[in-house]
Parts: C-alpha cells; sequence; structure tokens
C-alpha cells in the first residue's frame, strides 16, 4: 500500500507540473497574441491575378514581422473610393491605402493623409531612388503624402494577326499619319457593307479612354487642370478642343474606331473586332491570360503637334492623418517593406518597380515590356494632374468625352460645358 501511495503521489506531482507548464504557455501565448499589432491595408486591386500577388507580398511581410497581423481588404476599383470615403466620414480609415496616384491631392487637401518625409532620407526610404516627378506629384504644400509602389506609362497594343493578314510593317506607326493608315487597314467591312472588324478603340470606360485621351490633350498642349497648388480648368482650351476633334474624327470622319457607348473595349479586343488600342503595360499581364488575342504592343506614336507625351500612373501606399502610436509604427515597416520588396509586384503586373535601382533586378530586365516601358516613363511620362475634388472632376471629364463621340454634341460645347460645371465645382 506505501508503495502504491508514493507512486500515486508522483502521479499527481507530475500531473501537477504540466497543468502548471500549459498554463504558462497558454498565458505566453496569450501574451504574445495581445501585443501583437493588427492593421488593415486596404486596396483596390481586387481582381487575380494581381490580388495573388498582393496576398504573396503581405504574406511575405507577415513571415519577416511576427509581431503584426496585417488585415487585407480586397475592393473592386468600381467600390473602392466610395467604401474609403465612406470609412473616413466614420472616422475609421484603414491604417494603409493602396490607391493610384489621382486622389492624392482630394485627400491631402482634406487634411485626410499623414505627411510621409520621415520614412525618406539616410534612416529611410532613399528619396533620389524614385522618379522625381513620382514625388513631386505626391507633394502637397511641401509635405509629400504617399511612398510609389511602380510606375507605368501607355502602349499601343495590337493583334499580331491582325496585322500580318493586313499586310502592315510589323515595326508599328511612327507618326499621326501612319497611325490613321494602320487604322484604316485594319478596318474591315461584312459583306453587308457594315463594319466586322475595327482598326482601334477609343476606349470604353474610365480607365480606357484616359491614357488615349490625355496623352492627345497634352499633345495638342491642353489637359483637364495646369499644374500647381491652385490648377486652373483647361478642358476647354484650344488645345484639348483640337485633340477632342481629332480623336472624334476617328469615329466620325474615318470611320476605324467605334463609338464606345454600349461596347466592352477589351472584350472586343480580346474577340478580333478591335486590331489596336492604347493602354496601360499591365496589358501584358492581360495577354498573358488571353492567348487567343495573340498580342503585341508598340509605343505609342506621336499624335499632337506640340510634344510626346503619357500619362505616367503609379501605385501608392497612403495612411490616414489620425494614425499614432503602435499602429503608426507597424504601418511604416508595412510600406518601407513593400515599396522594398515591389519586384514581386512589379513581375505581376507588368509595371516598374517605383524604385529606381530595383529595375536592375535581373527577373525585371527579363520582362518584354521592361524596355519599352522604361524609355516611356524616364523620357516623356507625365503624372496626371489632380485637385482638391478629383472624383468629381473624373466623372464630368468622362461624360464629356462620351458625349462627343457618341455625336451628341460638339467637342467644343460639349467640352465648355464640362469646364464650366468644373469650374464651379473647385471654387
Amino acid at each position: 500500500m506505501w508503495g502504491n501511495s508514493r507512486k500515486t503521489r508522483g502521479k499527481i506531482a507530475v500531473c501537477s507540473i504540466l497543468v502548471v507548464l500549459l498554463m504558462f504557455l497558454t498565458l505566453l501565448g496569450f501574451t504574445a497574441s495581445a501585443q501583437k499589432t493588427t492593421i488593415r491595408m486596404m486596396t483596390g486591386i481586387a481582381a487575380r491575378p494581381w490580388r495573388d500577388d498582393v496576398v504573396k507580398m503581405v504574406s511575405g511581410f507577415a513571415e519577416s514581422n511576427p509581431d503584426i497581423k496585417v488585415e487585407a481588404i480586397y475592393e473592386g476599383w468600381d467600390t473602392f473610393f466610395d467604401k474609403l470615403n465612406a470609412m473616413y466620414m466614420a472616422g475609421d480609415p484603414p491604417e494603409v491605402q493602396w490607391v493610384y496616384d489621382i486622389m492624392t491631392r482630394q485627400y491631402a487637401v482634406r487634411n485626410q493623409l499623414k505627411a510621409v518625409d520621415e520614412m525618406f532620407g539616410s534612416e529611410g526610404l532613399p528619396l533620389d531612388d524614385f522618379v522625381p516627378s513620382v514625388i513631386e506629384s505626391l507633394t502637397y504644400e511641401g509635405k509629400i503624402y504617399g511612398v510609389p509602389l511602380d510606375t507605368f506609362g501607355t502602349a499601343l497594343w495590337y493583334n499580331n494577326q491582325l496585322v500580318a493578314e493586313a499586310g502592315l510593317n510589323p515595326m508599328g506607326p511612327g507618326n499621326a499619319e501612319e497611325f490613321i493608315e494602320y487604322a484604316k487597314k485594319l478596318t474591315v467591312q461584312d459583306s453587308a457593307g457594315g463594319i466586322d472588324q475595327y482598326g482601334f478603340g477609343v476606349g470604353s470606360g474610365t480607365l480606357q479612354y484616359r491614357p488615349f485621351a490625355l496623352q492627345l490633350f497634352r499633345e495638342w498642349g491642353g489637359d483637364i487642370l495646369t499644374p500647381g497648388a491652385e490648377p486652373e480648368v483647361i478642358l476647354d482650351s484650344e488645345g484639348t478642343i483640337n485633340a477632342m476633334r481629332w480623336i472624334y474624327d476617328l469615329v466620325a470622319k474615318h470611320k476605324v474606331a467605334p463609338s464606345p457607348v454600349g461596347i466592352d473595349q477589351l472584350q472586343s479586343f480580346a474577340g478580333g473586332k478591335l486590331a489596336m488600342v492604347v493602354d496601360g503595360f499591365w496589358m501584358g499581364t492581360w495577354a498573358n491570360s488571353h492567348p487567343e488575342a495573340s498580342v503585341g504592343f508598340w509605343q505609342v506614336p506621336q499624335i499632337g503637334p506640340k510634344k510626346h507625351s503619357t500619362v505616367l500612373t503609379f501605385h501608392l501606399l497612403q495612411m490616414p492623418a489620425q494614425i499614432s502610436g503602435a499602429k503608426y509604427e507597424a504601418s511604416k515597416r508595412f510600406v518601407e517593406y513593400m515599396a522594398n520588396n515591389s519586384v514581386r509586384w512589379a513581375l505581376g503586373s507588368y509595371f516598374l518597380p517605383a524604385r529606381i535601382s530595383l529595375r536592375n533586378d535581373p527577373l525585371i530586365r527579363k520582362m518584354p515590356v521592361t524596355p519599352l516601358e522604361e524609355f516611356v516613363v524616364d523620357n516623356y511620362g507625365e503624372p496626371e494632374v489632380s485637385s482638391g475634388n478629383m472624383g468629381a472632376v473624373m466623372i464630368k471629364t468622362e461624360s464629356a468625352y462620351f458625349t462627343i463621340l457618341n455625336g451628341d454634341k460638339t467637342p467644343e460645347q460639349a467640352l465648355k460645358d464640362a469646364a464650366a460645371e468644373i469650374r464651379s465645382l473647385l471654387k
């Protein structure tokens, strides 16, 4: 009995030790979990395959920063800014927002963004490793509001098979006259005398019309707004009107482009009903997933008489003005990590890394678009001019553009009407 009692007491002691150890480990795990800082990152990159690359980048950060938890919110661009604005209105914006450049001034003017100047310099990101015009477009009243992730311009994307069938030079058009010649030869009538295949697409949505339209506005000496702290509306300037006349002639005079109302440009391009389109270099990813479209790309030729231009666009990470403490420190680490590891994003999106030094990564050099994209961005890329009410400016401009191409108003009247409305909004 005595021996059994000793054994029993021994078992009880061991169990007690195990229980205490388990409680200690549980408490330790709870404490570690309680010390983990959680931040939310909201992005409009919701469509695959681009979203998959964002997921990988966030996972990479989590592995090297176990004390920070990132809750990613993926919201399509069509609803992204509505949801983001609602979160700001409710006083609960995400700690990090992944946006594109054009909306920066709208948030900065409203004092909704945190200046990130302290993230650049000897102790942080090297400011001179970013395209100067990109940093300039993120600067408002002497402060920088965001860290860029990428840069990209536009290309003239074309259907290889249709170009070959038309007997055209595979090097592409070199000027405005050759551009129209290509578009005419790539426009094919059906047996009833209608158009079965158009040579060029002038855009069917916000992201598809802007690259070509803004390039031409600037090449004729116009634009939507002037750069500077107090932008002036020049949508109804002579240069912008002349550029819009040229675009309208593609539809009404040369009949090489369809009216954009009621069509899906990318779907038409994929189906061989459009032979050429102007769009961003992200189309490289789209082309990979649409081999039936037989896609190639050329440099967009200079169309207007003043200068060669392309819209320089980029994505960036920003933080809200009210962020502070542990969440601010965690968010800064996340933003810096993403900027330093943007090669992964560039490879999936076909954009250039915003950090110029990262362009030398061997994988970036192997991307087929890199030489042309680098040339375009560095030689005549111009960021879009923004304002404190850019959302409304974009809506008014888009409405005027499609009103003209649908034949409802002349370029002069539509642009003058839109310019007057924008001036009223910006007062």
